[in-house]
């Protein structure tokens, strides 16, 4: 997985966050406004036409590059105020405001261009993530 790639991802999104406004409890609203997961996958060009569930699964690189960037997000997450939660939670939290994403993405980026982040399948389907900080 292209790292420096997935810390531009992280980047895009928040500069996707700052114009287009964020959301709660949705991918994306009628007025635009996208959420956290929702800007990360409109960054890695996964066309909103695309984000039900079953158009989703189409997208299996996109997704796994989503979880990946969750992954450092929840990281980050953990040693703060927030505590374990994971990035879409925190995004939906009444006191989570956009400002507050766009500074998650933009920690995430540079924390991700220093990890190296394994996938591998499992019977079952299950992803299983192994990751240490280069």
């Amino acid at each position: 997985m292209d790292y420096a790639y997935l810390a531009e991802v992280c980047l895009k999104a928040a500069d996707i966050i700052a114009t287009r406004g964020l959301v709660k409890g949705q991918l994306y609203d009628e007025t635009g406004a996208v959420c956290n997961n929702g800007a990360i996958l409109i960054a890695l060009g996964v066309p909103e036409e695309h984000f039900g569930i079953n158009d989703l699964e189409r997208h299996y690189p996109e997704l796994e590059a989503l979880s990946a960037i969750g992954v450092v997000e929840r990281l980050i997450l953990e040693n703060t105020d927030a505590g374990i939660i994971t990035p879409w939670e925190y995004n939906d939290l009444d006191s989570t405001s956009a400002e507050d994403v766009i500074l998650l993405l933009k920690r995430t980026a540079e924390k991700i261009r220093g990890m190296s982040i394994v996938f591998s399948v499992i019977p079952g389907g299950t992803i299983k993530l192994s990751f240490s900080i280069a």
